[in-house]
Formats: C-alpha cells, structure tokens, sequence
C-alpha cells in the first residue's frame, strides 16, 4: 500500500512505539513539554528528526488527520486542534528545546545526506519559533477561505474527515461535539488581537460575516436568537446526510442512528458556537479599521519582514519585492501583446480592448462536460511531459468536482493511503473560462503539485522532509509547470488558451507590487484592486474580491514568482555550465527528489548537480 515509502515508514513506526507512552488517544490532555523533550535524549540523528517531528505534528490533530498520519502516529481521528495563546505558548518551549538538542549533533561530521537534512530542519523549526512571536497577526478569520481558521474546520467537517469505518464516524461525532470549545478558542484569541490592536479591516469581516450566515442556512432571514436555527437547515447538516449516504458499509439502522446523532451534536455545539462567532465579528466590525495590512498594525514593519522571509525564503526587502513585481509585470505583458498580435489585434491597443475583442471573436469548445475535459488535458499533458520526467509518482490523480462554490485546489494523498491525490475542479461557468482551464490543471495537478507533493511522499527521507514545504518552493514550482507546459507546445493552435496562461502569470507578477503596496506603501484595498484591473484588463470591481488574501497574508502571494523565477535562474545557470550535457529531467530530479526546502539550499543542490555532471563529463 505504502509503495516507494514503505521501508521509511516502517522504521518511523518502530521508533514511535518507543513513544507510546507519550502518544494520549481521544482526549485533548498533551504531556508534559520536559517529558516530551527527556524522550529525545540519547537518539541518533535520524530517530531524532522522526521522534520530534512526530511531537510537533500531534500538537495539530486536524493536520494529522489531513495527512492521514493518525493510525503512523498512533492517535485518534478525534481531537480538534487547540489554538489558545497557552498551548501556543507550550508547543514554542517544546519546539525551542527540539532546537536545542539539534544543536547538539556535530553537523560537520554528517554526510551529505544527513547535512542536508539538518539544515533543513534547522531552517523549519527556526522559521516556527519566528511564526510563533508573530503569532497575533495572524487574523484567523478572513474571506480569504484557504488560510481562515473558521472555513479550515467547516473543510474537516465537511470533507476531509475519512469516514470509512465505525470509529472513523465516532471520532467525527467527537470532533462534532467539539466545535464549541474550538470556536470558543477562536473568540479568544480574536479578542486578544483587538486587544492588540489587529483587527482585520471592515471588508473581510463583513465577507465571513456572510459566509458564516450561509452556514446556518440564514442569508435572507434574521433569527432573534439561536434557537430560530433548525438543524436540519444548515449547510453542514447536508453534507453530513451525503456523507453518510456515501457510506455503503453502514446499515440503514447505523446511517439513521448516526444522522440522529450528529444532529444532536449540531444543535448543542456547532450551531450555538457559528451564532457565537458571528456575533462577535458583527461586534468587531464596529470597531474595524477600513484598511488592513502590516502598516495598520503595531510592530508591522518587522511582521512584513519576517512575513516575506517566511514565505519566499530569502531576505528580500519590500522596495525589493516590489521593484522585481514592476519588471516582471512589464516583460509578462509585452509578451501576451506579442500574441494579441499573432492573433491580428494591434499590439497597441490597451489590454482590456484586446481581451473584449479577442474574446467577442472565439469559439469555445464546449463540447465535452467540465470534468470530461480535465481528464481530456490530463491524458495531453501525461504524453507531453514523458521525455523530461523520469521521476513521477506512484499515487494516482483524481478529478472531483469541486465544493464550496466551484473554486479549484488539490489535496495531497494520504500517507496511510486512505485519499488519492486530488484535484477539485470547478464544473460550471461561462464557456470562455473553458480556456483558463488548462494552465488551472498544470499548477494544481500534472506536473505541478501532485507530481511535487504526492512524490514527496513517497521519497525515502526523513518524514519531516516529506511533508513541510515553504511557499517559494511549493508554489514556485506550480508555477514552473504552467510555463513548462507551454514549452511543451500544449498551448500550440491554442492562442487563447496560452493568454489565459500569461494573464495568470501576470497576476502572479502583481501580487509582488500589491502586496508591497499595500504593506509597505499603505494602500488601500481599492488602490491594490485598481492596479490588478489596469496591469490584467479587467474592471476594479471585479478585482477588490482578491484582495483579502493579500491583505491577510502579506508574502504567500509574491512566494510564488520569486520560486519561479529562482527555478529558471537555476535552470538557465545548468544549461549555460553544461551545455549538451545538460538533461531537462536530471535537472528535474534535482529539484524533486530531495523534497522541498528553502531556496538557498535548492541552489546549493543544483550547483552540486552541475559540478557532478561536469565531472562525469570530463
């Protein structure tokens, strides 16, 4: 079942039965942090970096469960995460002293290997001691659904959770009657940030608000209090009822008692804790501030700092960021006006002209359903990228429509083999958004994050290798595959359909000049709205939906032009210092079979890559 990772995977098992003792299932009691930390003594380097990853991972249960690690690791399914200010507190000390003991390993006698990986992981628990004193400006409710708190937990619930056992539904009627408590967490500590002064801005707290209603099944109506709520009318009570019903191993007597069950759980602790935190965000809002970013909030120009080291890895300063977001914006743009000109449109005609007019004269295939079609560009892209991928994952790729309003994202496998790789996929829309629809696949599925990600788990490294990614890395490299795509000759008869590839690289290029705006240069959220609609050709309005993400998370969205544009350094410097002997799949294998790191050490790798081809060459 475990494929390439099984040999790995066995020994991680062995080691965590030595920990057993540590290891407290279905309750949300934690050891000790010296008991913890006295388990680490006296390991080799390679029990080491299993023993006390598997202690920063149980701290998030959710996580575990995503990853499909409980049975590894030997927990429950059935504990939500705890994300008060004092556990926080504890898991920075436990980690503190993982560091600590890092250090007691010579690293200059290590191997290769074992130099690489502690270097690595150096860099990772540094970077979450960093996290950790930024914590409060996390905003942890946000539109932006991705990275909120809120939409994370109703994603567990609503499709993450396995459910393909007994104890798979009684560990999610647990975590059910837990909502509550997690909710209650979360009112906390949005209460400690206003209190800190970091309060999202009115916009994004209005958004949630809406979300939230849509939850409860109460957009148009306006209950006096929680008990106008019936169960049977929120959203989650549906999903709940599909759930099961796709659970063909139950009898309709186990499917009755269980619905029966989590319908309880819905009136005593999800629906009173939603209604809680809507009404404490109606209150925050109040006291909102109109704009957001770093340069609203105390201490923000050292939060902008580390949060764009954290995320791109390298020590670049805003003016930086968005000096690099300005050229790339331009070099991106010339090029989709060479290709309006192809096409016959004049290269000088501003570029929401061009679009409307390229757009009023196409003819969108629509002959094949949504999903059918991905699969037709999954079987294109799988014959194009054979000759230069020779390492490609042994976990198998589905398309599912996608939930939450047809937004499309991919989910890794499972370590335990329980969940495929996933791409959820939007299935409706306007014919024309048909030719976005390839570039979308490259980056989230073949070969962008599926072939990273699901191979990652699969290499024979440490576990911690095999699953922490830095954006710049993870992100840099999706990118990498729409444009590798392209060079594949994909989008060739397809003039469209490479624009829309370029248009989404172009948002990518100013995301490094909005987000430096907003965070460094203090603009609002319809100044970075109007620079997306001039710099891509679309309205302003259209635009102020993306601005919650980077207001709320300054860095995550310039992470992926400078991987990219690092990548392609790197490949450039190989093709220049190799010359024939340069191979498009080697240098691949270089950047995959190693997992994923900072990108100063993906350099160091391809500059090893180079001098040992030139050897071998000699």
């Amino acid at each position: 079942m475990f494929g390439k990772r099984l040999p790995h995977l066995l020994a991680i098992v062995c080691l965590m039965s030595l920990c057993m003792p540590f290891a407290i299932q279905g309750t949300n009691e934690t050891p000790s942090v010296e008991s913890i930390l006295s388990n680490l003594d006296g390991l080799s380097l390679s029990e080491f970096f299993d023993v006390s990853y598997r202690e920063i991972l149980l701290r998030n249960p959710e996580r575990v469960t995503l990853l499909g690690l409980a049975e590894m690791l030997g927990v429950r399914n059935d504990r939500l995460t705890d994300i008060s200010t004092a556990y926080a507190h504890k898991t920075a000390s436990l980690v503190s002293g993982i560091l600590e003991r890092l250090h007691t390993y010579d690293r200059e006698a290590l191997d290769r290997d074992d130099r690489l990986s502690f270097d690595i992981y150096e860099w990772f628990i540094e970077d979450l001691l960093l996290q950790h004193e930024f914590r409060l400006y996390d905003y942890l409710v946000t539109s932006f659904t991705a990275f909120s708190t809120d939409w994370q937990l109703m994603d567990l619930l609503s499709e993450m959770h396995p459910l393909n056992t007994h104890a798979d539904v009684e560990d999610y009627l647990s975590r059910l009657s837990q909502v509550d408590w997690k909710v209650g967490l979360l009112i906390d500590e949005l209460e400690l940030r206003r209190d800190a002064g970091i309060v999202p801005p009115q916009f994004m707290i209005a958004t949630s608000i809406e979300q939230m209603r849509g939850w409860l099944g109460i957009w148009f109506i306006a209950p006096q209090d929680v008990s106008g709520i019936s169960p049977y009318g929120v959203e989650l009570y549906q999903t709940i009822k599909r759930r099961f019903r796709d659970c063909e191993w139950m009898t309709d007597e186990e499917r009755s008692a269980y619905t029966d069950r989590a319908v309880e759980q819905l009136e005593t602790s999800y629906i009173p804790a939603i209604w809680n935190l809507l009404a404490m965000l109606t209150a925050l809002q109040e006291s909102a501030p109109e704009v957001g970013g770093a340069t609203s909030m105390p201490g923000g120009a050292e939060y902008l700092a580390f949060a764009m080291a954290h995320h791109t890895t390298l020590d670049l300063s805003a003016d930086e960021i968005y000096e690099i977001g300005l050229a790339e914006v331009k070099r991106i743009q010339s090029e989709m006006r060479d290709v309006f000109a192809e096409m016959g449109y004049s290269r000088d005609w501003p570029l929401n002209v061009l679009w409307d007019r390229a757009y009023a004269d196409a003819v969108p295939d629509t002959s094949l359903p949504w999903l059918e079609e991905f699969a037709r560009i999954q079987a294109e892209i799988e014959l194009a990228i054979a000759p230069v991928f020779d390492l490609v994952p042994d976990a198998p790729l589905e398309v599912r429509r996608a939930p939450y309003g047809g937004v499309n994202y991919y989910m890794e496998p499972a370590f335990d083999g329980s969940r495929p790789g996933i791409f959820y996929a939007q299935t409706s829309g306007s014919p024309l958004g048909r030719y976005g629809m390839p570039v979308v696949f490259h980056h989230e599925a073949i070969p962008g994050h599926h072939f990273q990600l699901a191979l990652m788990h699969e290499l024979d490294l440490p576990l911690f290798r095999r699953i922490e990614m830095p954006t710049a890395h993870g992100e840099g490299w999706a990118l990498y595959a729409e444009g590798l795509a392209h060079e594949l000759g994909i989008y060739e008869g397809n003039p469209l359909g490479n624009l829309e590839r370029l248009r989404l690289e172009l948002m990518r290029a100013a995301r490094l000049v909005v987000e430096a705006g907003v965070h460094h240069f203090n603009w609002t959220d319809t100044e970075g709205a109007a620079y997306f609609a001039e710099v891509l050709g679309y309205s302003r309005d259209s635009m102020i939906g993306l601005m919650p993400r980077y207001v709320g998370y300054p860095g995550q969205g310039s992470a992926y032009t400078i991987g990219l544009l690092k990548i392609l350094e790197l490949r450039q410097r190989a093709m220049d210092a190799l010359g024939d002997a340069f191979d498009l799949s080697d240098f691949h294998n270089v950047l995959l079979r190693d997992g994923a790191m900072p990108l100063p050490l993906q350099e160091q790798l391809v500059e090893e890559y180079i001098e040992a081809t030139l050897n071998a060459n000699e």
